[in-house]
């Protein structure tokens, strides 16, 4: 009986946390295959040297992105919809958690992708392996 009460106080005051945290607390295999579609934007020298979410130093020129949906240290394909150019990229940040947008690429990828000009467009993301 006293087990029982233990894990039921240990799980009442687990559980609120992770579930406070939401997508951030994925840590599952990673989805490969899946695609999503939404909006992007980027993000860029105002969070240069910036630590990301995974302790990396953040550069705007680097192929990384920010996304609250996929977990971290993923690998994506972010293909924009309006000209069809893609890149590869690594999840390596989260956004603001109230921010609605799918994914926010690195100013570098926001030009290879044709959109830095723009701000925002449509893109299709699709989880990939990483690169060998």
């Amino acid at each position: 009986m006293r087990k029982c009460l233990s894990l039921l106080l240990a799980c009442s005051l687990i559980l609120p946390y992770t579930a406070s945290r939401g997508q951030h607390a994925y840590h599952g295999p990673r989805p490969v295959g899946k695609v999503l579609e939404g909006i992007a934007s980027y993000y860029g020298e105002r969070f240069r040297g910036k630590k990301t979410h995974t302790d990396e130093v953040f550069d705007p020129d680097k192929m990384t992105a920010a996304c609250n949906i996929l977990p971290l240290k993923t690998w994506v394909k972010v293909t924009n919809l309006r000209n069809h150019r893609s890149v590869k990229l690594w999840i390596n940040d989260r956004m603001h958690p109230k921010n609605k947008r799918l994914i926010d690429v690195s100013a570098g990828a926001a030009r290879k992708l044709g959109f830095y000009a723009r701000g925002l467009t449509k893109v299709r993301v699709e989880v990939i392996s990483p690169p060998r």
